[in-house]
């Protein structure tokens, strides 16, 4: 499979002169589909690539293309959030919930309390089972991302409701 050498080519893009930009306008928009391909396979490559250009990428941009594609699940939150919000496919509210776990310590505390915290909150309340039980065994980045006052006030209350049930 291909997916999985795309970070291998981004790092290389970015030593080449606009190749910066590159990753932006060609790459991450290929990963950006490829997060929403029907196969959990490719899906969760697709991930674990956006997670590793995000290392690339600088402060700004993860926060203005990284977290943009991450909450926008129909170009990923019309793409994630509708992921997440996607009441007829569990599957795909789980795969919203892995991949917002793993990039919460890219963004940084801000984002990660605005965005990534609060919708995983919401998924806590899930009406699906599995998806509540995903979403508190994907809380560790995000806990470890967000301050402790959030954490203590937010977040470790929705993980006390949950932990005992899993």
């Amino acid at each position: 499979m291909i997916i999985p050498q795309i970070t291998t080519i981004a790092k290389f893009i970015a030593k080449i002169h606009e190749g910066y930009k590159s990753i932006i306008e060609v790459i991450l928009p290929v990963v950006q589909r490829l997060l929403v391909d029907p196969s959990a396979e490719v899906s969760e490559a697709a991930a674990m690539s956006l997670a590793n250009i995000s290392e690339i990428l600088n402060t700004d941009d993860r926060g203005n293309y990284i977290l943009t594609i991450v909450l926008s699940n129909a170009l990923l939150i019309v793409m994630l959030i509708e992921l997440a919000h996607d009441d007829e496919n569990a599957d795909n509210r789980i795969a919203a919930i892995q991949l917002l776990n793993k990039l919460a310590g890219k963004f940084g505390k801000e984002l990660c309390e605005n965005f990534v915290a609060l919708e995983m909150m919401s998924m806590a309340d899930d009406s699906e089972q599995k998806v509540r039980k995903t979403t508190i065994q994907s809380f560790v980045k995000v806990c470890e991302t967000v301050s402790t006052e959030f954490f203590v006030k937010k977040l470790l209350p929705v993980y006390q409701k949950y932990r005992d049930a899993y």
